[in-house]
Formats: structure tokens, sequence, C-alpha cells
């Protein structure tokens, strides 16, 4: 697929706008000026009549419950190694009763040496006779120990659940690497907009929608009515 004549935010490290964007095999293999791409026959062009591309949104918004939940559970925000964290967990399951469980969260595996996402060893070795579970400070994973695993019913034979991942002694790979630019290479997840946040004066901002959705270089939604 061929996007063309828009502003596409690349969202680089230079804050890129190009005019082009060529997808394929669901990734983004040339963002720059048309003039730069050779486009074969009966490629699918999308003519963007000026409109703003991003790449895929994510929004923001609060948990109050669970902000309140974590101030009664073990903080580890900002720590820098997974060493660290369990050391922390180590001192807590000093002071807890044998089998209660310990919760906590925050813990940010890009922040660490390697960026690796941890494995249960460190955490069976800092408290091998309590349950341990550590929430991601984005709320979308979580670090267990075996006693934990056990108590849930996990195993190595456990399969997936709809929408996530169980990690079986393997690393997890960054998805930093694959999302939230539109540069070559990058997994081509993008939103045209009806007006460009970045250059449309800020009263008219409330009013932009998406107009077409692509996630990994398919299109999930275009909106049939687009905005005048």
């Amino acid at each position: 697929m061929l996007l063309t004549n828009g502003r596409i935010h690349t969202l680089d490290a230079a804050g890129t706008v190009v005019d082009t964007l060529a997808v394929r095999d669901g990734r983004v293999r040339f963002a720059g000026r048309r003039q730069d791409l050779n486009v074969p026959a009966g490629e699918e062009t999308l003519n963007l009549g000026g409109r703003a591309v991003l790449p895929g949104l994510v929004d923001g918004h609060a948990h109050l419950m669970a902000l309140a939940r974590g101030r009664l559970t073990l903080d580890v925000t900002g720590l820098t190694a997974e060493e660290e964290i369990a050391r922390r967990v180590a001192e807590t399951a000093a002071r807890t009763p044998r089998g209660e469980w310990i919760g906590g969260r925050g813990w940010d595996q890009n922040l660490w040496p390697g960026m690796r996402f941890p494995t249960r060893a460190s955490l069976d070795r800092a408290a091998p006779h309590h349950p341990v579970a550590l929430i991601r400070v984005d709320g979308h994973a979580i670090w267990a120990n075996a006693a934990a695993l056990h108590a849930a019913g996990i195993s190595r034979d456990t399969r997936d659940p709809s929408g996530g991942i169980v990690v079986k002694d393997a690393y997890a790979s960054r998805q930093e690497a694959e999302l939230g630019a539109l540069t070559p290479g990058r997994r081509a997840d993008l939103v045209v907009c009806s007006d460009d946040v970045f250059t449309c004066p800020e009263e008219r901002i409330p009013d932009i929608v998406p107009l077409l959705t692509l996630v990994s270089g398919e299109v999930v939604f275009r909106r049939e009515a687009q905005p005048q």
C-alpha cells in the first residue's frame, strides 16, 4: 500500500514529516518524498488529500483504585536493576509471615542494563517461601515467582490466555523497536487523522477524528463519511 499527499509525522528522533509512506508485508518500507519512490504498477494507493498521519496512538488515563492498592504494596518504581528489586522483595519477605503473598508494582525493564524482561529465578531466590507477584509500571505484565505460579495453577503446559502470553523460561522481546515511529523496518501501525494535531489551531484539536487505521499494514478501520 502507498499512502501519499499527506503530512506524515514519522516521530523519529529528528521529528521528520514526509508526504509518502510505503507499506510492504505489514511494515514501513519507505518514508520520504513521493518523487523519490518508484511505485510498481497496480500498487494500492491512498491519496491522503493533505491529511495528517500519526503512528498508532496510546491513550492516557488514570486508575485511581490501582493507585490506592499500589500504596499498600511494595513500590519498586524507578529501581534500575532486576537484582535491586529482588533485594527489596527479600527484605519484605523477611518481615512477612511464611506463605503470605507479597505484591508490588512499578518495575520497568527499560531502566535495567540490557532492558530484558525478568524471569522468576531472581524472585525464587529472594522469597522461596512466599508467592510474589509484581505488576509492571504500565499494569500490562506480571512478574511472578514459582510459588505464585503454582498457587495460580500455571505450569509449563498452561496455554496462553486470549489476548495475552505466559512467558516460560524465555526473555520477551522489546516492542519499542517495533512501534512508536513510522520509519523503514518498523511495523506499519498508523492512524490517518482528519486534521494535523501538530499544526492546527488549538480550538480545533477536540474535533479531530480518525479516518483510517492500519495495524501491521492491514486496514482495520475506515470512516465512511469523512469530515470536511
